[in-house]
């Protein structure tokens, strides 16, 4: 019975989550600079914040598997649309005809 319950609700890890908890919470419970949370010791411009948040999602596509997820992903894509390119030249006066199987396919799935 307890791990659904824990699957459904797991408790907080991330250490500096808990420490802005326990620091609304109590305030002088961690002198030290070094393990207070980031909320307290970051002061920050608004250009700095500004320039964090338009610059992390391009950061996020050197991450190894993000981009290779996004290189497979444009590799199928392209593929795909390679063969609706190519429906008109393989039937030249039919093409109308395989659009409307493929669509009637796309239906009675």
């Amino acid at each position: 019975m307890s791990l659904p319950l824990r699957l459904m609700h797991p408790t907080e890890t991330f250490l500096p989550v808990i420490l802005a908890r326990l620091d609304r919470n109590k305030p002088t419970l961690t002198e030290n600079v070094s393990i207070q949370p980031d909320i307290k010791r970051r002061t920050s411009k608004m250009t700095e914040m500004i320039g964090v948040v338009l610059t992390r999602p391009l950061r996020m596509f050197l991450e190894p598997l993000v981009l290779f997820t996004d290189l497979f992903l444009l590799y199928q894509y392209s593929i795909l649309y390679l063969y609706f390119e190519a429906y008109p030249f393989i039937f030249k006066g039919e093409a109308l005809e395989a659009y409307i199987s493929l669509n009637m396919e796309d239906l009675l799935n």
